[in-house]
């Protein structure tokens, strides 16, 4: 039994973090524990799991369950998603969506550093030519102002599209779990 569990542990830290391995090697180990008090051989409880589909189904359990607060869970769940729907020929066309909407989520993130830089570069072309320009100073400030109120303005719409971004990733990533885990769901009842 230990020699499963320990070959259990090591598979599930290659996908899961710590805290969500500790809590699947302790429910099987249970699992295992009530079944052998039952009377049932270790041999045939162990032959009656089969580590890659537990791995499958608890992969998508824990990426469901998890809180999508941070930049590196929201990739490595991502990860994992993508790879289960590549890596399963009848999930193979929601891959190939998921990794479009991905690719949506990245244009709009790379538009929204577009347009930061760009408002970088617009403010300090703007504020060189307000010096060449022999402007009053009360004109010189008010022009300055203006310019500055659009970069502000460019700033926010770039860290709005950002916020987009993250959001997108969460729910469709939560959208998909939930979808592939139905999708397991059904295919074992037929």
């Amino acid at each position: 039994m230990n020699t499963w569990l320990n070959e259990l542990d090591i598979q599930l830290k290659k996908k899961l973090y710590e805290n969500e391995v500790e809590e699947i090697i302790s429910y099987y180990q249970e699992m295992i524990e009530e079944r052998l008090e039952k009377g049932e051989l270790i041999d045939d409880i162990l032959a009656s799991y089969d580590m890659k589909k537990i791995i499958k189904d608890v992969t998508l359990d824990s990426v469901l369950k998890r809180d999508l607060g941070s930049y590196k869970i929201l990739t490595k769940s991502t990860k994992q998603i993508l790879l289960l729907l590549i890596s399963t020929p009848l999930l193979l066309p929601l891959g190939i969506i998921y990794i479009a909407f991905i690719i949506t989520a990245f244009s709009l993130l790379i538009a929204g550093i577009a347009v930061s830089i760009s408002g970088v570069f617009g403010l300090i072309v703007y504020i060189i030519d307000l010096f060449q320009a022999n402007l009053s100073f009360i004109d010189f400030m008010g022009i300055l102002g203006i310019g500055i109120f659009a970069f502000s303005l460019l700033l926010l719409i770039s860290l709005y599209l950002a916020k987009i971004v993250e959001v997108m990733f969460k729910v469709l990533l939560k959208w998909m779990t939930r979808f592939i885990k139905k999708g397991v769901t059904y295919r074992e009842m037929d």
